[in-house]
């Protein structure tokens, strides 16, 4: 594992009262795929005061917006998040639908977001991403 990853699997584990692996695999994988994006961002943002918190429905969490319990989009745009990465585990969300990170200090390589079917809006531009976009569509992302 590699350290956000531990850190997202820990706060799963010893922290968050909230889920509940008994009511299936949704929940467990949303909050563990944005546990990860927020270890992978240092928890960077100007408005997080309900991210990680284990009292809130991770529907309810600043920036994320959910339908019948399953998130359709993270809208964290001029979020001041000054590091950090996109992790794979965000393609782990399949009713993603829009992914909103414009102006933020996030960098490195993309991670494949081909398999978000349901991914119809981007926009990930002001940040310092490297790599390819969706490597089955072999588009070079140039930003």
């Amino acid at each position: 594992l590699t350290v956000t990853q531990r850190q997202a699997l820990d706060w799963i584990l010893e922290k968050d009262t909230t889920t509940n692996a008994c009511e299936g695999e949704t929940q467990i994988t949303q909050r563990y795929a944005l546990a990860n994006f927020y270890f992978s961002t240092n928890g960077d943002y100007k408005k997080d005061s309900s991210w990680l918190n284990s009292n809130v429905d991770e529907c309810d969490w600043t920036g994320i917006t959910c339908d019948s319990g399953e998130i359709t989009e993270i809208k964290l745009e001029n979020n001041t998040i000054s590091s950090g990465f996109l992790p794979t585990e965000i393609t782990k969300i399949p009713t993603l639908c829009a992914l909103k990170l414009f102006n933020n200090g996030l960098s490195g390589d993309l991670p494949d977001l081909g398999d978000l079917t349901c991914l119809n809006y981007l926009d990930i531009e002001y940040n310092m991403f490297t790599g390819t976009l969706f490597d089955k569509f072999q588009v070079q992302l140039i930003l």
